[in-house]
């Protein structure tokens, strides 16, 4: 008798650490994770063949599928910023909502003195809290 509420107890234990270790990252609904709280943003770098930063006059994030546009919103001191250092933004968690647990297709469009200088397609996605790069090459090189 004595073996049996041992086996018992033992079962009841297990069964309570198993449910106390589930992987809550694999909830779809996302309800049981917890998040940190800074703001992540993928980011292009464009360089010339010198490695000199590249500055657009202006740039596009297209969704590729649906012709979205996903172009961040940006400050003329932002772009200064953009410009100086060759770095661009492509996709951030302000799209986690939207994107969670999806990938999407993006294309990064670069213009300079009114032309398309920049043409590259990446693949990113979101989980439960952040974006991230699934393929796509994110410092480039132009002539």
């Amino acid at each position: 008798m004595v073996m049996v509420k041992k086996l018992l107890l033992i079962l009841v234990l297990f069964h309570i650490v198993s449910a106390c270790n589930n992987n809550d990252e694999t909830d779809p609904s996302c309800a049981n994770i917890a998040c940190t709280e800074e703001f992540r943003t993928l980011t292009v770098t464009i360089k010339d063949t010198n490695d000199i930063p590249v500055a657009l006059d202006s740039f596009k994030v297209i969704a590729v599928v649906s012709g979205n546009d996903l172009t961040r919103e940006t400050s003329s001191s932002e772009l200064a910023l953009m410009q100086q250092n060759g770095t661009y933004p492509l996709f951030g968690d302000e799209y986690t909502n939207t994107y969670r647990n999806k990938e999407i297709e993006v294309q990064f469009r670069g213009f300079k003195n009114s032309q398309q200088i920049v043409t590259e397609n990446y693949v990113v996605a979101a989980d439960c809290c952040h974006v991230f790069l699934v393929s796509g090459t994110t410092n480039l090189t132009i002539q």
